[in-house]
């Protein structure tokens, strides 16, 4: 993969379809397989429809970066500023709440330097750490977040559907 086919954008609100539809994708790639049809449909429709996402691009506390290849969207990274993780008291931190990458652009990097844009931008407001939370089944996220430096500090629920997700919540000092 060519370095100079890859760009790296601040998402816009005409940015919205192209993030939804990119979501959807993206959660549904990572986690049909651990799901019914019926709660992943309820879930891809609510957290991703237009109305919601217009939403949290208009959030002034929120972020997406979108990231391409060849002019195509492959992937995207969402951070809700100054949010703070309830399982320990964290100060002077935002999340990292999505990183996704399509399923045939994932080990090319791109997540890597999805990854360095959205903790550059966190650094820019002066932040003094990042979090997240990671399903506790997803190995090869929770490897590459540690690979990047991240560590594990605690488990929050995420309930999707009639079932409750363990997500493992990870941070990294900036």
């Amino acid at each position: 993969m060519q370095e100079d086919n890859l760009f790296i954008k601040k998402a816009e609100l005409c940015d919205a379809e192209t993030i939804c539809e990119l979501g959807k994708i993206t959660f549904y790639q990572t986690f049909y397989h651990e799901e019914s049809e019926e709660d992943m449909e309820n879930y891809l429709s609510s957290s991703f429809s237009l109305e919601k996402i217009e939403s949290e691009l208009n959030d002034k506390k929120s972020v997406f970066f979108i990231v391409y290849f060849l002019d195509k969207p492959v992937g995207y990274s969402k951070i809700n500023f100054e949010k703070k993780p309830h399982e320990i008291e964290l100060e002077s931190c935002s999340e990292l709440q999505r990183i996704y990458i399509l399923n045939d652009f994932q080990g090319k990097n791109i997540a890597r330097k999805l990854l360095y844009e959205s903790i550059r931008a966190i650094k820019e407001k002066n932040f003094k750490y990042v979090w997240l939370g990671v399903s506790d089944r997803n190995v090869r996220a929770i490897s590459f977040y540690k690979k990047y430096g991240f560590d594990t500090f605690g488990q929050h629920i995420f309930k999707l559907g009639k079932n409750d997700q363990i997500d493992i919540v990870m941070k990294k000092e900036l």
